[in-house]
């Protein structure tokens, strides 16, 4: 649920941009609004947005944020449909918006009585430097979902960083990039907090950060010093061959270890 917080986080900041430019909407305003109360009581972190187009019939969009693939979340976005049309008596657009790559998501639904579609957008099949370029920053901590995405995250922090936007606006985007960077490279997500922690603190997000394990101290990281200290010695002429790779391979194995262990999670 931490992701579909931090996209929602994201979804106030910048909700025309995101539609117009991710989920591929054309739009004049878009204004989120209220769940049914049966829908709050399951404490859901859903996003329903009402779409005003002009001169064209207001229409509402139901976002359904996704780590990973579960075909059961299906069922459960064609209940909250239901409902918000009851509620709204207005037109649903359904889109689920996944992050982590599936071979399995399939955009539609059947069984012995109704045939559903919906729009399933691939965060991984999006190219990261599509949007690198776009000059809208609440678009750019979703970079490390997409394809390449990785690779412009410290260019990215650092224009978040000195821009001029106002400066609590800053702190969740950070705090956003560096969330979803550690679902691909906790090592990088951690170099992004030490580098910028000052201001992620201010976040009210920032918590997430914590259960992420990206803290100073964490096991990963003190195999990272390690592993730096031996390239060093290395370098230096202080480790032979032989050596180096004896010590490196074990603590290699296991940093992988402990990644693949939290990605999983």
């Amino acid at each position: 649920m931490k992701y579909d917080i931090v996209s929602k986080r994201l979804l106030e900041i910048g909700k025309e941009s995101i539609l117009r430019e991710i989920i591929g909407v054309q739009l004049d305003e878009a204004k989120l609004i209220e769940l049914p109360q049966e829908l709050l009581s399951l404490n859901r972190v859903d996003s329903p947005l009402l779409v005003e187009v002009k001169d064209k019939e207001d229409y509402i969009i139901l976002l359904e944020w996704q780590s990973n693939w579960n075909a059961d979340k299906v069922q459960d976005i064609l209940g909250y449909r239901s409902r918000l049309k009851k509620k709204y008596h207005k037109p649903v657009k359904s889109v689920m918006v996944l992050f982590q790559p599936n071979n399995r998501a399939i955009s539609h639904y059947k069984d012995e009585e109704l045939s559903f579609h919906f729009t399933l957008i691939r965060m991984w099949k999006l190219l990261a430097s599509h949007f690198a370029e776009k000059e809208i920053p609440e678009l750019w901590p979703f970079l490390p979902l997409m394809e390449g995405g990785l690779s412009y995250v410290n260019k990215i922090e650092k224009k978040i960083y000195n821009s001029s936007i106002n400066r609590s606006i800053r702190a969740d985007l950070l705090t956003s990039l560096s969330i979803f960077t550690s679902m691909k490279d906790k090592l990088l997500a951690s170099e992004l907090l030490k580098k910028r922690r000052d201001i992620m603190i201010e976040s009210p997000i920032y918590d997430l950060i914590k259960q992420e394990g990206l803290e100073e101290g964490r096991e990963e990281g003190m195999i990272r010093g390690e592993l730096n200290m031996l390239k060093q010695l290395y370098t230096e002429g202080l480790l032979d061959e032989q050596e180096y790779q004896k010590k490196m391979h074990p603590l290699e194995n296991k940093l992988k270890s402990l990644l693949n262990h939290d990605l999983e999670k």
